[in-house]
């Protein structure tokens, strides 16, 4: 886990020297690590981080800024690849795997339906 911890904060740093965090928010596992570090009782938290990375892509974001992420997280050592099962790409690498997640709009949920 500590390998993908360094490949976490690489991400982190990365992502931040490109001001992108008015862009993607993280979520899922590594959102509640990163609790302990900003909420009083945050420590008493799971510290447990999965081998994904989800980041949700805004809704909001503003698309004047021209970021190729695909760059960015080649430079890390990330490959692009398919995901054939969810029919996503995603970035991966032996310590971590990364998703870009966007809200669906108008997403119905299956207790709304029933």
């Amino acid at each position: 886990m500590v390998s993908n911890l360094k490949e976490f904060r690489s991400i982190l740093k990365k992502f931040d020297e490109a001001d992108l965090f008015d862009v993607f928010i993280v979520i899922g596992s590594w959102a509640v690590y990163l609790y302990q570090f900003i909420l009083p009782n945050g420590g008493k938290l799971s510290s447990v981080r999965t081998l994904d990375l989800d980041l949700l892509v805004r809704d909001n974001h503003n698309s004047e800024k021209q970021t190729d992420v695909s760059v960015l997280m080649t430079d890390l050592g990330f490959n692009l690849i398919f995901d054939y099962y969810t029919g996503l790409y995603k970035f991966s690498n032996p310590n971590l795997e990364i998703e870009f997640l966007i809200n669906q709009k108008g997403a119905v949920r299956l207790e709304q339906r029933l």
